[in-house]
């Protein structure tokens, strides 16, 4: 550990508590948000200090902190008053950078209980059916569930059809959007689709959306019976 290690393993999850109870999120979820603060970011610093791993790039944390520095040939360089106004701005930016993930992550563990529900609720386990826009792929990951596409609605009005992917951080999914649909809007969408009011589907066919939730899942039962013989065969079926 560096000092980010060992001052986040005594002040973690207390910092995480009081981050999140002053946001007014659920506080029964701070150690686990305050684990995985310390997995994927404190861990990271200390590796990155250590020289156990090389700095991040031009966009990652590192590299925004340093670019609070003062330069060189700036001609505060030595004053300490200068120098103490730099040190503020990165601790600014750092702490700005971690209540925007602990409520990140926050939302996606308290996402969970919820999206299983809906599953459960759901008429058929390869459409999940959600109130609202929500992290939604870590369950179905986690849990392995049999979900093709998510159906939400948006604050446009429309309903959304999004598709699942075949495993974490991949752009491909599970069953794309049919072919013929790929970037066709409105009437030329509900021509190919014979979706009264589909709306658009994405060229990548990873997204689609009606103006309905009857909408949206119509076209979710459309796409899976037009890509049915490419999946395989669900037991009991």
């Amino acid at each position: 550990m560096s000092a980010a290690g060992l001052v986040w393993r005594h002040h973690g999850e207390a910092a995480v508590a009081a981050l999140l109870g002053s946001s007014g999120a659920d506080v029964a979820l701070v150690a686990q948000v305050a684990a995985e603060i310390d997995r994927d970011v404190v861990r990271r610093i200390d590796e990155i200090d250590h020289g156990e791993n090389h700095p991040e790039d031009t966009l990652g944390l590192s590299s925004v902190v340093e670019d609070c520095n003062l330069r060189w040939n700036t001609p505060a360089t030595g004053d300490q008053a200068a120098e103490d106004a730099a040190f503020l701005r990165a601790s600014e930016v750092v702490e700005g950078f971690l209540r925007r993930r602990m409520e990140a992550v926050h939302a996606r563990l308290a996402a969970m209980s919820v999206v299983l529900e809906a599953h459960r609720g759901s008429a058929d386990p390869r459409i999940m059916e959600i109130d609202r826009k929500m992290p939604w792929q870590d369950p179905v990951f986690e849990y392995g569930l049999p979900v093709l596409y998510a159906v939400y609605p948006v604050a446009t009005g429309n309903w959304m059809v999004d598709a699942m992917p075949p495993e974490r951080g991949s752009y491909a999914q599970r069953l794309p959007l049919p072919e013929a649909w790929a970037g066709l809007l409105d009437a030329a969408l509900v021509e190919a689709s014979g979706i009264p009011d589909a709306v658009f589907v994405h060229r990548e066919r990873f997204v689609g959306a009606a103006r309905s939730r009857a909408g949206a899942l119509a076209m979710a039962r459309r796409a899976m019976e037009i890509g049915s013989a490419t999946l395989p065969r669900q037991e009991g079926a």
